[in-house]
């Protein structure tokens, strides 16, 4: 699954709750088990930042963040 920048962007801009559900449905079509439970509000602005930035998007940090999350949840 890929997404231009208009469809991450219009993402980026949803509740903190419909932006986890996207990440899960992601995160499940490709193996991955992530909790049900979102993170804190803190960690998505984090994650905006580092799917949304000004120098286009930084995946590698994204992915880190979330799996910060995961650890913290097992």
């Amino acid at each position: 699954m890929s997404f231009d920048q208009n469809t991450l962007n219009e993402l980026l801009r949803r509740s903190d709750e419909d932006l986890w559900q996207m990440v899960l449905t992601v995160a499940a079509l490709r193996g991955i088990s992530l909790p049900k439970a979102p993170p804190p509000h803190e960690d998505f602005e984090k994650l905006r930042k580092a799917l949304g930035g000004i120098d286009g998007t930084n995946v590698s940090e994204a992915l880190e963040i979330i799996e910060k999350y995961r650890r913290t949840q097992s």
